[in-house]
């Protein structure tokens, strides 16, 4: 049932003019989300009135599913959104940002001879 329930989910999700499989990447998070049981949809009309209630319910219980007619949106939570995208800084940040101590880092070159290779 949740694999069927996964399908209907993925037609929703993509345009009309596309109602062929999901790329591989949509089907495995499609399927993650039947297997936590959080395949929650919503009309819009009902989005707009209850929006409260569909913002605590993505904080709570994970994705909510916001269909209006052949289109579909997801609602999750921040924590959500930064663990799937994994968020990294910026590489002006990244650059910015304290780095690791070099305090006790021996950077002194070593001067004894090379070692002898036969030829």
């Amino acid at each position: 049932m949740m694999q069927r329930h996964a399908e209907s989910i993925a037609r929703l999700a993509m345009p009309p003019h596309r109602l062929t499989e999901p790329s591989p990447k949509a089907r495995i998070w499609l399927d993650w989300l039947a297997s936590r049981g959080v395949l929650l949809q919503w009309r819009l009309a009902d989005a707009k009135n209850r929006f409260s209630e569909l913002v605590t319910l993505a904080m709570t219980e994970g994705p909510q599913f916001v269909r209006r007619r052949n289109d579909s949106v997801v609602v999750i939570s921040l924590s959500e959104y930064r663990r799937m995208t994994g968020e990294t800084p910026s590489f002006k940040d990244f650059l910015l940002a304290p780095g690791p101590s070099l305090e006790g880092l021996d950077l002194t070159r070593d001067s004894s001879p090379c070692r002898d290779v036969e030829l």
